[in-house]
């Protein structure tokens, strides 16, 4: 009797494991699979480090158990080895380097420096300005930034900007450098009036090589307010009201996906004819396992596969290690000491990174 309790449990338990293994296979084909022809990888690739645990933990399980069973999860896992590095780095001690020999790059969503108080907190933009004063980079990437008289380029430690204000002219993108700008342009991504639209590029001079230092902020992952509610305390005694959440949420996933794939298409035609290497930071709202990651990941490297230290979590509002920022660098360049800072002063996590020159 207790030998078929253990029997049927063990069945129980490796159909649940063939249903993660099929997600996390999912997760998998997102990297491939545009989001035109399909939006279900990409939604599926969203949970990719649930899927990755849990299958870790199956392979555990039957391998203590001395079970065959254990092959299907490390199959799986084995598939997606690549995957791995972009979810967690073991990483070092952080490498010394001569500050003339570095060049420090910051990139921060700085969601307006809180102006509609989504944080109660009315000190969050004297703190933002002082960590990056703190953090002393010699590049600062701003995304929703907004120009206000505590963060100008004078009060944050540069002598050379370019802000490139989308909609009312307000608010924007901004690059920051101690470095003169010698050019700078905004690229308009997308024929309509809506806040992700463009995309700016700046070439700096260092070291007596030019950079071109890219800044992003691809759509947004299009949730409302209402959808944030669902997902925090669903309604699970009216179904009706719950799959019309579902739904809705589901929908504006996959709208913010395809205009993503649309937008890195420009983004990926500038980088391809910039005349100088270049640097891509920003905050891209997609995951490492993301179609958006695929059409940069064989083009630039990943700052934070080369030089990071544990997870890459940079959206503080998810439960999981979600990591939608990054900095990206051409081969010229070598990345050293990647960090995210874990201060929530915003809804992302603000990444650094060293970069130096190939010798």
């Amino acid at each position: 009797m207790a030998a078929a309790r253990k029997t049927f449990l063990d069945g129980l338990l490796y159909f649940f494991n063939v249903i993660f293994a099929l997600l996390l296979l999912g997760s998998y084909l997102a990297y491939y699979v545009p989001s035109s022809v399909t939006t279900v990888f990409s939604i599926i690739a969203l949970g990719y480090p649930v899927w990755f645990f849990v299958n870790l933990a199956f392979a555990i399980y039957w391998l203590i158990r001395f079970k065959t069973k254990v092959f299907l999860p490390i199959v799986v896992i084995s598939l997606g080895y690549m995957h791995v590095g972009r979810l967690y780095q073991f990483g070092g001690a952080e490498k010394v380097v001569a500050n003339d020999q570095k060049l420090k790059v910051m990139s921060f969503n700085v969601r307006l420096f809180n102006q509609y108080d989504w944080i109660d907190d009315l000190t969050i933009e004297t703190q933002i300005v002082e960590l990056i004063k703190d953090e002393n980079p010699d590049v600062l990437m701003l995304q929703e930034y907004k120009k206000t008289d505590k963060a100008t380029a004078k009060s944050l430690g540069f002598s050379y900007s370019s802000f490139k204000p989308n909609r009312n002219g307000q608010y924007g993108l901004a690059i920051f450098s101690k470095f003169k700008i010698e050019k700078s342009e905004a690229i308009i991504i997308e024929n309509d009036s809506s806040y992700n639209n463009q995309f700016q590029y700046a070439d700096i001079v260092w070291k007596k090589k030019p950079i071109r230092f890219i800044n992003v902020h691809l759509a947004s992952i299009g949730l409302e307010y209402s959808d944030y509610q669902l997902l925090e305390n669903p309604d699970t005694e009216n179904q009706e009201k719950l799959e019309k959440g579902i739904k809705s949420i589901a929908n504006n996933l996959s709208k913010a996906f395809k205009r993503r794939e649309v937008q890195i298409q420009s983004v990926v035609h500038e980088i391809q004819n910039s005349p100088n290497p270049v640097v891509l930071a920003g905050d891209f709202n997609d995951v490492p396992q993301s179609f958006v990651y695929h059409e940069i990941d064989n083009k630039l490297e990943d700052s934070f596969t080369e030089s990071g230290q544990g997870f890459g979590k940079t959206y503080v509002k998810s439960p999981v290690p979600l990591r939608i920022d990054y900095i990206f660098h051409s081969e010229n360049l070598h990345a050293l000491n990647f960090r995210h800072i874990k201060r929530e002063l915003s809804d992302h996590f603000p990444i650094t990174a060293d970069l130096e020159w190939r010798l």
